[in-house]
């Protein structure tokens, strides 16, 4: 599967039913080569890892945003 972004993707993390790309302000969740869901955030995400089912990522303020996949949508916790 190819996939593009109109921004910088940063990490990319399977999922149990696709992919999901953190990108330089964005987290998007691709289903079946399709995009599903976006997420947009104000600011420049950094780092990303896995804590159980959810994802933590890490923006430049220095916030801790975490994400799970619920019903084919990305949901902040």
């Amino acid at each position: 599967m190819v996939i593009t972004a109109d921004e910088d993707i940063r990490l990319a993390f399977a999922a149990a039913d696709g992919w999901l790309l953190v990108c330089e302000t964005s987290i998007r969740y691709f289903a079946e080569g399709e995009l599903a869901s976006r997420l947009e955030f104000g600011e420049v995400l950094l780092a990303g890892r896995w804590e159980g089912p959810q994802l933590v990522v890490r923006d430049a303020a220095g916030q801790d945003i975490k994400v799970i996949v619920s019903k084919g949508r990305l949901v902040t916790c």
